[in-house]
Order: C-alpha cells, then sequence, then structure tokens
C-alpha cells in the first residue's frame, strides 16, 4: 500500500550535523543499513506537532503517489546522543522515536530547467495534496531535483500541515477550518513573493483534465478506513493531550476537505485560467 513507508523502525548510529536553517534543527544523521537520513526528533522547538505532521502528510502523499524521499521512524538513544559533537542543541531529552526522510544521493535545488524536464509530471497532484492538507508553506526549499538516468522532482518537508503564518502549535479552530468557504478560499495558489504553482504550471506543465482524474483518485484512495489507519499509526510515545486533540481535529478537517475535493479541483481549474500555463 505504501511505497516509500519503512515498514520497520530504524536506528540512529550516528549524529552527524544540525541543520541551522530549519526551525526545528533537524540533524543530518546514519541510520542502520547504512541510509542517510534527515531526522527530526522528539521535544524540538516545535513540539511533537511537527513530528506528526510530518508523518500523516508523507502517508497521505505517499499513498496518492506524489514522489517522495523514502521515510519512517526511527529511534535516537540516550547513547548515541551522548556520543554527538552537537550536544548544546540535542541532548538526552530528545531521544526516543524520531521521524525521517531519506537523503537523496546525487540531487540539488530545484530549477525551471529541471521542471521542463522532468520525468515526472505531477503539477495537478501536488496542488490538490496541498490545498488537501493546507499546506501553505510550499517554497524553493520544498523540491529537490534527482539528476541521473531519469530526471526525477522529488516532493518534501510536511511540517506545515493545516499551520498559520508558520505556527505549528496554534491551536486549530475546527469550525474555522471546516467551512466550505476556508475550504475553497483560493489564497493558497497566490502565496505572496516567488509563486511556486506558477512556476510548476508554466515549467512543468498543466492539464485540465488530469486535475479532475487526480481528484477523484484521491476520493478513491483515502477511503474513511484509510484515514483511519494513518490515524492509528501515529506513535503514541508522540500523542500528549493537546498533540491528542490536535490530531483528531486534523482528520475531521480531513475528511471535510476530502468531501469537497472535486470543488476544491472546480476552484483550481478557475484559479489557474488567469494564470498562463502550458499543456504538456
Amino acid at each position: 500500500m505504501f511505497k516509500r513507508r519503512f515498514t520497520r523502525c530504524l536506528d540512529v548510529v550516528q549524529i552527524q550535523e544540525i541543520i541551522e536553517q530549519g526551525v526545528t534543527l533537524p540533524v543530518r544523521c546514519m541510520l542502520n543499513e547504512n541510509i542517510k537520513a534527515i531526522v527530526k526528533y522528539q521535544r524540538n522547538r516545535c513540539g511533537t506537532n511537527v513530528l506528526i505532521n510530518e508523518w500523516v502528510g508523507n502517508g497521505i502523499a505517499d499513498l496518492i503517489g506524489l514522489t517522495i524521499p523514502r521515510y519512517g521512524l526511527c529511534n535516537i538513544s540516550e547513547t548515541v546522543i551522548r556520543e554527538t559533537n552537537e550536544n548544546e542543541e540535542i541532548d538526552i531529552a530528545n531521544c526516543g522515536t524520531a521521524f525521517f526522510s531519506e537523503t537523496l544521493t546525487n540531487s540539488a535545488p530545484i530549477t525551471r530547467k529541471a521542471l521542463s524536464e522532468a520525468d515526472n509530471k505531477e503539477t495537478e497532484r501536488l496542488l490538490l495534496f496541498d490545498h488537501l492538507i493546507k499546506n501553505e508553506d510550499r517554497h524553493k526549499g520544498n523540491f529537490l531535483q534527482k539528476v541521473a538516468a531519469h530526471k526525477i522532482v522529488y516532493f518534501i518537508d510536511c511540517s506545515h500541515f493545516l499551520t498559520k503564518n508558520g505556527d505549528l502549535n496554534t491551536p486549530i479552530d475546527i469550525e474555522k477550518e471546516t467551512s466550505e468557504e476556508n475550504i475553497l478560499d483560493p489564497r493558497l495558489l497566490s502565496a505572496p513573493g516567488e509563486n511556486w504553482y506558477d512556476i510548476f504550471c508554466l515549467n512543468m506543465g498543466y492539464r485540465e483534465d488530469i486535475l479532475m482524474k487526480e481528484a477523484e483518485k484521491i476520493k478513491h484512495v483515502l477511503s474513511p478506513g484509510t484515514l483511519d489507519m494513518i490515524k492509528q499509526s501515529v506513535p503514541k510515545e508522540w500523542i500528549t493531550e493537546e498533540s491528542g486533540e490536535r490530531v483528531e481535529n486534523m482528520f475531521l478537517i480531513l475528511r471535510k476537505r476530502l468531501e469537497l475535493i472535486d470543488k476544491i479541483a472546480e476552484m483550481i481549474l478557475k484559479e489557474r485560467r488567469k494564470q498562463p500555463w502550458k499543456s504538456y
């Protein structure tokens, strides 16, 4: 069912460096089985909400077929933390079950040329995915290109799942977030600054018929039973009284947004017709 999720929990064997530009200060690690990964750990600056967002968001992206790096759960032991040279930012309070995304070899930041030459055309899927999880953080740093025999664009970072203004700990306003007016708000398509939805539509290409087919696929794949399975898979270690309530609200909102996925697609069609785009 999941193509990119590791079915077993791996172990961090070495913490190599802290990534300073991330608000959660994730770490580059070596996992067992010689896997290099970016790891987000418990009791980071944003708490366990960011781990839940990544786990649920990547699970949804995986199921609908968005191209993402392999990901999973890993354990950071007290021993590994004590052995690291980065203990000014990570200490034994951060040990336990963490989220990881595998580091891509031969990858680089995205370029417009890479988009136009990409073998995986996923503009429509990306548009629907970001609306489904209400991702307000789609920027250049959330894409990677892998250059090998095939030219592949990867989509990364689901940390801003249902967040507002970058705040990962603001309580969810369930009444507002389940309103049809809020769900069909087109402003997500016109974020200030460099708009990567426009860039994708102009360079990778975009097709209205594919958008509608993708909406039907998402509605079929993300059945109520599948959403329950994803919710139950969230590690109990990450659940506090506050985050537990947030998880319940997240899935209530997801179900409501899925009910309206056809209307979301129609809204995207209408908004895209106001902007230039190319077919493929």
